[in-house]
């Protein structure tokens, strides 16, 4: 999977002809899957590769300064779309300059550097681009452009559209099944494994990963059932995840996202894992003494046992 900054670094990749779909694709759900469908079928129509063009950082966050949660990282998006059939992501550097182009100069600028053809475009029917959103599907239909444009309808379910907004409302509730229901698939979060504390270990024996999954979106504190891929392992291993405070030994605010792998042995440190939600277990809870907490985490590895099972 080829993954540049640029169209023109594309071509200087090999890539003689294209067909590309442009979004932000905030976790990858089902209607950005239809736009992929899409991209797909319009390809192998114009003999093209399919390829995805993306923004980053969120240009949410960087037209109105304020931090949110994504629910998927660029090393997320990569394996999916991989996964999909797309050689190649061009993932561009959204700024405030970038920002501030008009359409013309966009898809002058973005789409049509020179040595790439460009066949197809695919967006979302109600994408807009450029200085002040002028830029819309009709604009890109112009046929002075030279390429087909597909505007993708939004994808409904039970009568509501399927967006990233209803996925983070339903990580707020631990709703699983409705998230995996939009996503097509788990949800996970990812991350490097970095220096935590050590009491899982020396006060609880249970050894926990604590993992650094920065702006990702997370489910609501408490105890789930998950299971884990370390680094690019294919396998995966059961494991419980606790995001919380740990208000047992400290009243820090800060949300911590650990894992405790189940029958695993070996040092993670410095590894990057990826965390998929299965079940939740139970709520975020202060217990009275380390105890205590510790026969409640042999409760939860108990209960997840039981749901692999």
């Amino acid at each position: 999977m080829q993954v540049v900054s640029s169209i023109h670094e594309l071509y200087e990749a090999g890539f003689k002809r294209v067909s590309i779909a442009c979004g932000n694709f905030d976790g990858l759900h089902l209607g950005h899957r239809k736009i992929i469908d899409q991209l797909l079928v319009a390809a192998k129509e114009s003999n093209s590769e399919p390829v995805v063009l993306t923004f980053s950082p969120h240009p949410r966050l960087v037209l109105t300064g304020k931090q949110f949660p994504i629910l998927a990282p660029m090393k997320t998006k990569v394996r999916l779309f991989e996964a999909l059939g797309v050689k190649a992501i061009i993932n561009i550097n959204f700024t405030k300059e970038f920002a501030s182009q008009t359409a013309s100069d966009f898809v002058k600028n973005v789409l049509l550097q020179e040595g790439l053809e460009v066949r197809d475009i695919c967006v979302g029917s109600d994408w807009r681009f450029g200085s002040g959103r002028e830029g819309n599907v009709e604009f890109l239909k112009d046929k002075l452009w030279g390429f087909k444009v597909y505007p993708i309808a939004e994808l409904e379910d039970s009568d509501e559209f399927i967006s990233s907004s209803r996925i983070r409302t339903a990580l707020a509730e631990n709703d699983f099944v409705l998230t995996k229901k939009l996503l097509g698939r788990d949800y996970s979060v990812r991350g490097k494994v970095v220096q935590g504390a050590g009491i899982a270990t020396k006060q609880l024996n249970y050894p926990t990963a604590n993992v650094d999954v920065q702006e990702q979106c997370l489910p609501l504190a408490g105890v789930f059932a998950c299971c884990v891929a370390v680094g690019d392992q294919p396998k995966l291993h059961n494991a419980v995840c606790n995001i919380g405070s740990a208000p047992t030994f400290n009243d820090s605010q800060k949300m911590k996202v650990e894992v405790h792998l189940l029958d695993y042995s070996g040092n993670l440190y410095g590894e990057e894992l990826e965390i998929f939600f299965m079940q939740f277990l139970r709520s975020e809870k202060k217990f009275s003494c380390a105890d205590e907490l510790k026969k409640q985490i042999s409760n939860d590895v108990a209960k997840a046992r039981e749901i692999f099972e």
